[in-house]
Order: structure tokens, then sequence, then C-alpha cells
């Protein structure tokens, strides 16, 4: 039998975008979600937005990364075992799971995973970013190819 699928389209993020640009998958094609997990970033003229699995399954994913994508179109689908067959979700242990927020005083900053990865290497602090919405990896290259760039403060 073949798998039932589910096909996750691009939300309407704004009345005036048609289209959003895929900034980050969040998880491999073919990689195991669950119900409810963030799997792609999204950006629009205003934001950027996380899509969550709305089912249990196997992703696929049918647009690339920096992909423009029209607002309604498929962007990824999940397959679930039509047979009854058990899906194994990969087991989380405690402090593996990636924190979507990060306290800082008062605030907290947003983040992708591949924008957290990235500023831990380069050891930039997020809230340096005045990023209105979620911090992405292109946030960050953005920063780091600026901050390259800038003339060093001068010597007192």
């Amino acid at each position: 039998m073949k798998p039932v699928t589910t096909t996750v389209t691009v939300p309407q993020t704004n009345v005036n975008d048609d289209s959003v640009t895929l900034v980050e998958w969040m998880e491999a094609d073919g990689a195991v979600v669950k119900k409810g997990q963030a799997i792609v970033a999204v950006e629009s003229s205003k934001t950027v937005l996380e899509i969550e699995a709305e089912t249990a399954g196997v992703l696929r994913h049918l647009a690339s990364l920096n992909d423009e994508v029209a607002i309604g179109n498929p962007i990824a689908r999940i397959e679930v075992p039509a047979n009854g067959e058990a899906l194994i979700l990969p087991s989380v242990r405690q402090g593996d799971q990636a924190k979507p927020e990060m306290e800082s005083g008062k605030e907290s900053i947003k983040a992708t995973h591949q924008a957290r990865d990235l500023a831990e290497e380069h050891g930039v602090d997020l809230t340096q970013l005045s990023v209105k919405g979620i911090i992405t990896a292109r946030h960050v290259q953005r920063y780091l190819a600026e901050s390259d760039t800038a003339p060093a403060p001068p010597a007192k």
C-alpha cells in the first residue's frame, strides 16, 4: 500500500506578500518528524515564520533552500505508512533538544537552529543583532560580513 501523505503548504503571512523565501530546513529530507515539530523556516517581507508538521511521519522536501515559494503552494509533504507500520521517532535525550528561545535579561531572542549554531561558531551574541522576529542564519551571515568590513573602534 502507498503511504498516506499530508501536503505542507506555505501559509498566508500577511496581505502584501504573494510568496516567501525558504531560509532553513530544520529537519532533513527523509527525517521522521512529530506533529507540531518545526520543520522549515520561511521569510516574508516582514517576518520569518517557522512552519510545523501537521502530522507525524517522514518528511519529504518539495522546495530547496533560498527558493521563492508562492503562498498556498506545497513546500513539503509528510508520508505516513498506510499499512499501520509504526513510525520510529528518534528519542531525544535530556539537554539535546534545541531551545527555540534564549533568555537574555528581560528579552527573549528567537532564532533558527542554524542561526544559533553559526553564532556560536563565530562567537556572535545574538542580542547584538537588531532583527525583528526570528533570527536566521542569513541575519548572522550579514552581521558577520558587516563586522568584517566595519572599521575597528579607536584604541583608547
